[in-house]
């Protein structure tokens, strides 16, 4: 299983996958062969750590069929293109105007 705070909402879908997990609602309508993550800024790479973390603890009966990030942010120490672009009066990283 997943071991970091970010997965904890993937992991307890995951308990669901057996039909007796502690929601009927899940139990019932979701369907855990076509997961999908998403998250928009830090939440997207929210989501695609999650999406990693998964894949590597090869979690039963749930299958991650996509994953969409809205406008993510790897931080890095020089800014991207995309990046400068939206903000092209910012120095980058260590702007303290962020």
């Amino acid at each position: 299983m997943l071991l970091n705070s970010e997965s904890i909402g993937l992991q307890w879908i995951a308990k669901h996958s057996n039909g007796n997990g502690p929601e009927p609602w899940i139990n019932e309508y979701a369907d855990l062969g076509r997961v999908i993550l998403a998250g928009e800024s830090a939440g997207g790479t929210i989501a695609h750590y999650v999406a990693v973390q998964a894949g590597a603890a090869a979690l039963p009966a749930v299958a991650i069929k996509r994953l969409l990030r809205v406008h993510q942010y790897f931080w890095a120490k020089e800014p991207d293109k995309f990046y400068r672009y939206i903000c092209p009066t910012s120095s980058g990283a260590d702007d303290p105007k962020l």
